[in-house]
């Protein structure tokens, strides 16, 4: 017998069922006692996991396992679990396990594994009978030809800032130094030291790769600064040229020039808790959700005069080829994969093209059967799209998925919401009102404490504007755990990186945007966006598979 007290997340994460499957084969019985404690969730299910096992230093779930080789048994890979029940603090937690004594008081549940190795929250077998949108992991039928993670930067306070001019000031600077390292690299290595002041440089392993191969840094250009989705619903200026970039993963095929028109659909990647999606027009960051996984609806391919068309045009159409400042457009979603929605209705012919498909797929998405029959799938692999039982239903939809991306790719330009009410210190009006944000926060419950005193109904905006009466039903649209208005109290205001001591401003970027007014329209248009966003959802046709898909 062998028994451990470890971290439990490797009892339900994809990455670790190759372990569980190791532990089956070589053991007669797994016993495992959960002991919950998981603070990496939010909101009621933190509540749930109750208290941390190992104190404010732990946030990890924690289990009691024990490992049973008996050559005796008749048969193998016995597996057991027990967990403590729910919302107990730690101390009661620890008063029940004094309480059971010895494992041989544990009421335990044998549990069977799937296919997968799964032993929790095991997934549905007839997902596997939907089109998957991974076409580079498979060569089965796909949707999409590629994907992406979100850009990687490992330097995100040096890489995106609400000002052009701090990036521009910080990296002409920075690259200066970098350069100068390079220089000293080269002519002495042995005697080499690296200037590791976390206020002049921000080194990775790629970055003192580049060093050591002698490479030096491009100077700054302004042209190559792009606008990035950092966080949902919080836009940043990206600085994208690849030195100064981790990790690009497939980006330049989905944005490869500035202003590259495309759309993405991002996705929390494997292993996420909480499955969510959001469509951008703009470059993602790695932690926009929860291991971005971005879904376009274009692809790009540098190509050359050889190849027929100019690289310094600005657009060119010839055939079914549209060539872009030297980079040929494609659809990312192949003809098979249209083809495979057409099979299901033959009536709509051509009306289902590559549009149809990316905004059908936005809707399912979203579609809250969808989401809770095969939530445990999702969490531990990237979607597979049903076809639904009538053309009907697929085209509320793809109608649902193109107003959705109206509202989350324009959420700078639907209208603010008109229902609030907007309260101004003594001597203020909206004439010489002082729009400066330096951090945004809701109201506050009287005799509650944590996030149970936060009065979601009111943003105090400054010490000059109180926004109240908003509604809580804006609350109930979720990206990446938390609400749209959550997103915007937590990034809308002014920071400074403690390493780096470099300045965000929010507000500098509303200046970019020439409105002195943009922040309070924002958070007023975020209400209209969450809102109208319950009202398509809640619209949505029930999840009816197609007799193909059964």
């Amino acid at each position: 017998m062998i028994a451990f007290v470890t971290n439990a997340g490797w009892i339900d994460s994809e990455a670790a069922r190759g372990m569980r499957r190791c532990l089956q084969q070589e053991f007669s019985a797994v016993y495992v006692y959960h002991l919950k404690g998981n603070q990496r969730t939010s909101g009621e299910q933190s509540r749930k996991e109750g208290g941390k096992i190992f104190g404010s230093g732990s946030r990890a779930p924690i289990a009691i396992t024990v490992l049973v080789k008996n050559p005796e048994a008749q048969t193998k890979g016995k597996i057991y679990f027990a967990t403590v029940d729910d919302y107990l603090s730690r101390e009661e937690k620890l008063g029940q396990l004094s309480k059971l004594g010895s494992i041989a008081q544990v009421n335990f549940v044998e549990i069977e594994p799937d296919s997968y190795g799964d032993w929790l929250n095991q997934r549905r077998e007839d997902f596997a009978h939907f089109i998957t949108v991974d076409g580079k992991k498979t060569d089965s039928q796909a949707i999409f030809e590629s994907f992406s993670r979100g850009i990687a930067t490992s330097r995100d306070a040096w890489s995106f800032n609400s000002s052009k001019e701090r990036l521009e000031r910080n990296f002409t600077s920075c690259i200066a130094l970098f350069n100068a390292q390079v220089a000293s690299y080269q002519f002495a290595p042995a005697t080499f030291v690296r200037e590791n002041d976390p206020t002049k440089i921000k080194w990775s392993r790629s970055l003192e790769n580049t060093m050591k191969r002698g490479i030096s840094s491009p100077q700054f250009t302004p042209d190559l600064v792009v606008t990035a989705l950092y966080r949902p619903f919080f836009k940043q200026f990206l600085y994208n040229e690849k030195t100064w970039l981790e990790m690009t993963y497939q980006i330049p095929q989905l944005f490869p020039f500035a202003g590259a028109e495309n759309l993405v659909i991002t996705l929390t990647g494997v292993g996420a808790q909480d499955f969510s999606c959001l469509m951008s027009a703009h470059i993602p960051c790695l932690d926009c959700l929860e291991k971005s996984q971005c879904f376009p609806r274009y692809l790009y391919r540098k190509v050359d005069e050889l190849d027929g068309a100019s690289g310094s045009g600005t657009l060119l159409e010839t055939g079914a080829r549209v060539i872009i400042n030297g980079y040929e457009r494609r659809d990312a979603i192949g003809p098979e994969a249209i083809a495979h929605f057409q099979e299901a209705y033959p009536q709509a012919g051509a009306a289902i093209d590559a549009d149809a498909v990316f905004y059908y797929i936005y809707g399912i998405l979203h579609s809250p059967d969808y989401r809770a029959t095969y939530a445990n799938n999702l969490q531990k692999e990237l979607p597979r799209i049903p076809r639904v039982a009538t053309y009907d239903d697929f085209k509320a939809f793809a109608d649902a998925g193109r107003a959705l991306a109206q509202l989350h790719v324009g959420y700078e330009q639907v209208k603010p919401y008109e229902g609030c009410t907007l309260t101004y210190a003594p001597g203020i009006s909206e004439q010489n009102l002082d729009y400066t944000v330096t951090q945004l926060k809701y109201g506050r419950i009287k005799g509650k404490t944590g996030n149970d005193a936060k009065d979601k109904s009111t943003i105090i905006y400054n010490a000059q504007l109180t926004i109240s009466n908003i509604p809580l039903a804006a609350q109930s649209y979720l990206v990446n755990k938390k609400s749209a208005l959550d997103w915007a109290v937590e990034r809308y205001g002014v920071t400074t990186d403690k390493a780096s001591r470099i300045n965000n401003n929010f507000n500098d970027y509303a200046a970019a945007m020439g409105d002195q007014a943009y922040i309070l329209k924002l958070i007023l248009r975020l209400i209209t966006v969450s809102l109208e966003t319950n009202k398509i959802v809640q619209a949505m046709p029930k999840l009816v598979l197609h007799q193909l898909d059964q």
